[in-house]
């Protein structure tokens, strides 16, 4: 399992291979959240997100409903940001669940992590 719980003064990067991997992420509510993860392949090898759609969301614990989406910030070869806003994790319930999806170019789509997702305070 992988953890990392991450904060605006301290973004933290992960690595990982591209299957279905755990990530439990947290904030202290109305603090901006910030995480940096870097896809890889199980060689080491960057992903390479050109002309794919990434996208990442907060849940209720069911994954049925829709809370809040991260801001996504793509830099080549596959690194990937998201952030919300302190205006975001205000409203945030305490234990949600969140994922993160690539559609690729061929219109497949595949969920790269998920976890729970932990507002404190």
């Amino acid at each position: 399992m992988l953890t990392c719980d991450a904060a605006a003064s301290s973004p933290s990067t992960t690595s990982y291979a591209l299957v279905p991997s755990r990530l439990d992420l947290g904030v202290y509510r109305g603090d901006t959240f910030v995480v940096t993860l870097l896809l890889s392949r199980p060689d080491g090898t960057a992903v390479d997100l050109t002309g794919a759609v990434v996208s990442a969301h907060v849940s209720d614990l069911a994954g049925a409903a829709l809370i809040a989406a991260f801001a996504v910030v793509v830099t080549p070869p596959g690194t990937v940001a998201l952030s919300l806003s302190p205006v975001v994790t205000v409203t945030l319930p305490r234990h949600t669940s969140w994922d993160l999806e690539v559609v690729w170019p061929d219109t497949s789509v595949q969920t790269v992590a998920a976890g729970q997702f932990e507002t404190r305070g």
